[in-house]
């Protein structure tokens, strides 16, 4: 039995499991930030597409907040009105960071972003969480309005494997955050807040195979 438990550890020892691994990600939380005008978050980038010209004023980074489970201090505020003016076109508006490494092999990449919006008007938006490699998306999730709360931040992920996408690997990694909307009018704001993105390796199946048929043994020997 010894014998077999000093095997068991070795074979162990030789499959990658690891644990996670977190990610830094500058200003993650938005505690610094220029404020209202023009809000832009330090260490992130903002934009926008289509409608309202001129991304300066829509970030806000607050401090006061009705939302439970904040982190920290601040969180920050993407607002999207219906374009120049109420009703007068459609605004996707956008931030992301700038290279935080490169993929590696072998490796699953979660980001994992709280949530929320402002309680105005309904509306059809929706938040959109990437990941990027060489500033293209390769990984996203959407998340509708209906899906977030108007009371407290909930936690929503997208996973990465780059074992499953292996064209990733060497290339930069950023995050992108989207408020997508999709009507004319008014409407709810999005509200972000403590930003992670977490690297585990992942086994390889070569490695997988090793530890069953090591098991398999370790039944027979038992019985």
């Amino acid at each position: 039995m010894v014998r077999t438990g000093v095997l068991a550890a070795a074979v162990l020892a030789c499959v990658s499991f690891g644990f996670a691994a977190a990610i830094s990600i500058p200003n993650s939380s938005f505690e610094a930030g220029t404020g209202f005008d023009p809000g832009q978050p330090s260490s992130w980038n903002h934009g926008e597409t289509l409608g309202n010209a001129g991304a300066g004023g829509f970030l806000q980074v607050l401090s006061n907040s009705a939302f439970i489970g904040k982190d920290l201090n601040n969180y920050l505020l993407i607002n999207a009105d219906g374009g120049p003016v109420d009703g007068a076109g459609t605004t996707t508006r956008f931030i992301w960071t700038d290279s935080l490494g490169t993929y590696a092999a072998d490796t699953a990449y979660t980001l994992t972003v709280s949530l929320a919006t402002t309680a105005n008007f309904s509306t059809n938006r929706s938040a959109i969480l990437s990941l990027q490699a060489d500033g293209t998306t390769v990984q996203s999730t959407t998340k509708l309005f209906t899906d977030l709360s108007d009371t407290q931040f909930q936690d929503f992920s997208v996973v990465l494997d780059s074992q499953v996408m292996p064209s990733v690997i060497g290339k930069n990694i950023s995050v992108m955050i989207t408020q997508s909307v999709t009507d004319e009018t008014f409407g709810k704001s999005l509200a972000v807040d403590d930003v992670r993105l977490d690297a585990s390796p992942v086994p390889e199946p070569s490695g997988l195979g090793l530890l069953g048929a090591f098991g398999l043994l370790v039944l027979r020997r038992s019985r």
